[in-house]
């Protein structure tokens, strides 16, 4: 036997003929001679190279018990079982080492070994040979092993069974579920402060001004709500502009308009705003993350170890305080949010043996929150929705809707087959998760629109209603107290006119500010995702007059492409960076080809040229400034782009229609440099600003831009090209493989 600072003992996991690459190791019992009455003592597996033990622990190898748990025997027959919180998975024919270390390197305890010519003290009978597996090892720094090849530790192994009791069966199953942990994620307006990770966050339920706090602890509210304040009630306190925010329990109520609360409020102020928390602080969760989204849409509290429940929850409590309990931070609940997603990709860290098999399958929730069958999955490898989105729903939402287990959303079942007793598929719990991706995609509607600033707000606008102006109708994107971005626009919306007024909440708001955004400006809201290619510039001598794009790529129904380009003439002072992006048109022979929408290999080839111009009038007449009067206006449209030409005097405008006055007189964005009663007019498709390029139809369809001087350029050598993927929904996604540019001489 031996004092032990850290000693070891090898063997070998023989299966001979079993055709199993392993089993697994469930617990070990040791011998002790002697214990320590003070001092634990680990127990690991060690993988072994060259006969000896290394340093390398098994994965589950290791376990541990206190000295009150082990247990001395003087005759070696009462064992020291160590029982593995995990089983190590052990190769077969492959030599591991027992290593034993006693806390503190102490040498309290005595582990029973064999010795050969020494007499076994159970059984009285003479020790003719040692381990055959194995050795014995001592080392005093548990770096260094030295063996000791005439004795070898006692021992028992033992290795799980699958099958016990029940032989007669050939083959086993066993089914692991995960789930989404309790999560909600929240959107959240007018966000006071920054929220803390780790930290728990409230949800208000009234609002109550006219309170104010004084000598710490002393609130005053008013007379009409101090009943909204009873004893042990959870409240929150902040100053009117939320800068300071404290929780805090109601200790007493002296009189009818005074409170005591537990801790110190730590601001004075004559003007607060207070409240009762949720389910008197029964609701809460913790602070994960705070997600900034793309574009203008409202940035996103995750609160993990939510405690929403059935009878109470996050769920329609739009317009109510949010807290943190640390930072102060609060914010307006915007909406409970459901997580949208398009592909899912399980990562599991497994062991599949020979005789074994596992298979996975997942079930979620449309957006239409109809639950899917199983689905096969195959680990690791990620798996893409062809048929519609999937939502990962807030617990408070799956809660509120009823039908819906609170955290049955998504879930992914792993099933674990064996047809051998002594092996098994392996899944580690603790490596195993599901990363789930969700594709941004705008759709054309959201490429263009602009961005409010608002002043004297009254209520709340919705997404997705309709607003107006003076006529000027939009649809909502996002919102708050102080902005809205628009799209799907209708008309002009304009800043310090008339009020803007929400056709759903009756919200209405005065227009401080209004800045549009399109691909065209490069100052885009909602495309995630773009292409820009380098800039090019021509060899001398090489300017071009047309620009041929043409693209390889996948182009399900749907999906599609904008494609842009962006041009300067040589002679042109501007900044190539400053010109705006000029919408590029799909050539006739290629836009009805569609790739097939389940099978992403099926490429087309597409073909992209800028935008003709075509001659609607060839003469009309300037009245004023910002007038024009043409022989009949119902071929033009309100918000459309023309070319005003004066040949005889070579002058050329493009402008924007402003309105249509009647059947003759149209009014314009800005005013003309031209003043002639003999202009020719024609329209410009696709293009979204005054200096946007086209080919010119009464040029030999030359390309022609004009600069933000209303300088003409025809051709041009320097270019760069756009490219932003669009699309009705996140499961139809459009991908390029490959783009060439072609710049022609007419």
């Amino acid at each position: 036997m031996f004092n032990m600072k850290p000693i070891a003992q090898t063997f070998l996991v023989f299966q001979p003929n079993t055709g199993i690459e392993g089993v697994f190791l469930s617990k070990i019992d040791i011998f002790f001679k002697a214990v320590s009455s003070t001092y634990g003592i680990s127990l690991q597996i060690r993988t072994v190279e060259n006969g000896f033990p290394t340093s390398n622990i098994v994965a589950g190898g290791q376990a541990y018990l206190p000295a009150t748990l082990t247990v001395a025997s003087d005759d070696s027959t009462i064992a020291t079982t160590f029982n593995f919180y995990t089983m190590p998975f052990l190769q077969t024919n492959t030599q591991y080492a027992i290593v034993l270390i006693p806390d503190g390197g102490n040498d309290q305890y005595l582990v029973w070994t064999a010795q050969l010519g020494d007499t076994d003290v159970s059984t009285n009978a003479p020790i003719y040979t040692n381990n055959q597996l194995g050795n014995l090892f001592i080392s005093s720094n548990d770096l260094v092993f030295t063996p000791v090849i005439t004795e070898s530790m006692k021992y028992n192994l033992y290795v799980a069974d699958f099958f016990k009791g029940n032989t007669s069966i050939s083959s086993a199953t066993a089914n692991v579920v995960y789930k989404i942990l309790p999560t909600d994620f929240i959107k959240m307006t007018d966000t006071v402060s920054t929220f803390q990770v780790g930290e728990a966050v409230y949800a208000s339920n009234s609002k109550i001004t006219g309170v104010a706090t004084y000598s710490n602890n002393l609130v005053t509210v008013p007379n009409s709500t101090v009943s909204d304040f009873a004893v042990n009630n959870f409240i929150y306190v902040s100053k009117l502009d939320r800068s300071q925010f404290n929780l805090v329990r109601v200790t007493a109520a002296p009189n009818s308009t005074t409170i005591t609360v537990s801790g110190n409020i730590s601001f004075t102020n004559a003007t607060c705003v207070a409240g009762k928390v949720q389910g008197n602080g029964a609701l809460y969760g913790v602070c994960q993350s705070i997600v900034s989204t793309f574009a203008a849409d409202q940035p996103q509290l995750v609160l993990d170890s939510t405690l929403a429940n059935t009878s109470l929850n996050f769920a329609g409590l739009k317009g109510q305080f949010l807290f943190g309990s640390s930072s102060g931070a609060s914010a307006n609940i915007y909406s409970i949010h459901d997580k949208a997603y398009d592909s899912i990709t399980p990562s599991l860290n497994y062991i599949v043996p020979t005789q074994t098999n596992t298979s996975v399958t997942f079930a979620g929730y449309s957006n239409t929150l109809v639950q899917d069958s199983p689905n096969g999955l195959l680990a690791n490898l990620p798996y893409e929705f062809v048929d519609q989105e999937r939502l990962l729903l807030s617990r408070s939402n799956a809660l509120a809707n009823g039908s819906i287990g609170a955290n049955d959303s998504l879930t992914v079942a792993v099933s674990l087959t064996t047809s051998n007793n002594l092996t098994a598929p392996y899944v580690d719990a603790i490596g195993t998760s599901v990363t789930i991706t969700r594709n941004i995609l705008p759709s054309n509607t959201q490429l263009s629109g602009c961005y409010i600033t608002l002043s004297n707000t009254n209520g709340s606008f919705v997404t997705n209603e309709l607003v107006t102006q003076a006529g000027a109708v939009a649809v909502v994107a996002a919102s708050n107290s102080s902005y809205l971005v628009l799209n799907t626009i209708t008309g002009t919306f304009a800043a310090n006119t008339t009020t803007i007024v929400g056709g759903t909440s009756s919200a209405n708001a005065t227009v401080s500010g209004v800045t549009p955004f399109n691909e065209n400006l490069g100052n885009g809201y909602y495309a995630a995702s773009r292409y820009i290619c380098k800039n090019v510039i021509l060899a001398e001598g090489q300017d071009a007059e047309d620009l041929l794009l043409y693209m390889s790529a996948y182009r399900p129904p749907g999906a599609n492409f904008n494609v842009y380009g962006k041009f300067l003439h040589g002679s042109d002072s501007d900044a190539f960076s400053k010109k705006s992006w000029s919408q590029l048109v799909e050539s006739p022979l290629t836009y009805a080809l569609f790739s097939s929408p389940v099978n992403r290999s099926d490429v087309v080839e597409l073909q992209y040229d800028l935008p003709l111009s075509v001659t609607v009038d060839v003469s009309g007449g300037i009245t004023t400034n910002t007038t024009i009067t043409v022989a009949d206006t119902s071929k033009y449209s309100n918000g459309s782009f023309i070319y005003l030409a004066d040949n005889t005097n070579n002058k050329f405008n493009v402008r924007q229609i402003n309105g249509i006055s009647n059947s003759t007189t149209m009014s314009l964005s800005t005013n003309t440099t031209i003043s002639s009663t003999n202009v020719t007019v024609g329209y410009i498709p696709t293009i979204q600003t005054q200096t946007d390029a086209f080919l010119y139809d009464r040029n030999n369809n030359i390309s022609r831009y004009v600069n933000s001087s209303d300088i003409v350029f025809d051709t041009f050598k320097t270019f760069a090209v756009k490219v932003v993927p669009v699309s009705n929904n996140g499961i139809t996604v459009p991908i390029m493989n490959n783009i060439r540019c072609v710049a022609l001489q007419v």
